[in-house]
């Protein structure tokens, strides 16, 4: 921890430290820096005292020493590079205490193959997506986009109607909540540069899921049963029909 000492007028022989608690992160990182302020003597702090922080000729802070002698100054956001923080009583240039930090250069992490899953039915769906990084972390803040396509009222051909964009939360993961009322959907789904598509996806039922009636097995062929099954099967089929055509 540097420091430096020395001889104050109505303080006597002073001592101020300086000590960096730097905070890496993806694009360069934060540097806390802490001034502490003491009598050499016996060590004892000395409070209510301006100090100057400076970070290079870039950025400079003024705090005030509190009742343990100590004042802090957070550099934040800093990128990439060498960086050269300095300290010294107001007023008093000839106690400067300076220290350097360097943030090296680091690859980002390459973003996994993403999990990208879609559950419900007839017009209501649930898009669920889950991002990580390839060691094993979670990937938050992730974009993702997503596109619909409804059918046009006429024609095969789909139009775009718009697209969702978000990012995933803490977790790495985002969900979204797709509801429509036409007959079917597509849904193109892009999370950071992955792209998974859901193709016709059903829209809500108009009318009711019919019942099946099943069809005769192997088990009763040679048997007594069969034309009964045989006829029960065409019956059933007919009546479902007739079902159909009066709710149209």
């Amino acid at each position: 921890m540097p420091y430096k000492r020395a001889i104050i007028e109505s303080l006597g022989n002073v001592r101020l430290n300086l000590e960096l608690n730097p905070q890496p992160s993806l694009t360069g990182g934060n540097i806390l820096a802490f001034a502490t302020l003491t009598v050499e003597r016996d060590n004892s702090p000395i409070e209510g005292k301006t100090v100057v922080f400076n970070l290079g000729d870039n950025q400079t802070e003024y705090r005030e020493t509190d009742g343990n002698g100590k004042a802090s100054v957070n550099f934040a956001n800093l990128p990439f590079g060498s960086y050269i923080i300095s300290v010294f009583l107001d007023g008093h240039t000839g106690l400067e205490v300076v220290s350097r930090h360097f943030f090296p250069w680091i690859a980002p992490p390459k973003l996994a193959e993403p999990k990208i899953d879609i559950l419900g039915e007839d017009g209501l769906y649930k898009i669920i997506v889950s991002t990580q990084y390839e060691n094993g972390l979670v990937a938050k803040d992730i974009p993702v986009t997503i596109e619909l396509y409804f059918p046009k009222r006429q024609g095969q051909e789909h139009e775009e109607i718009g697209d969702e964009t978000d990012i995933t939360n803490k977790q790495g993961i985002y969900t979204y909540i797709l509801k429509f009322d036409s007959y079917e959907c597509d849904a193109i789904v892009n999370v950071g540069g992955y792209i998974k598509e859901f193709k016709n996806l059903a829209g809500p039922q108009k009318q009711p899921k019919p019942i099946l009636t099943p069809e005769p097995i192997e088990q009763d062929l040679g048997t007594g049963r069969l034309r009964a099954l045989m006829d029960g099967y065409k019956r059933g089929v007919e009546d479902k029909n007739r079902q159909r055509r009066r709710r149209q």
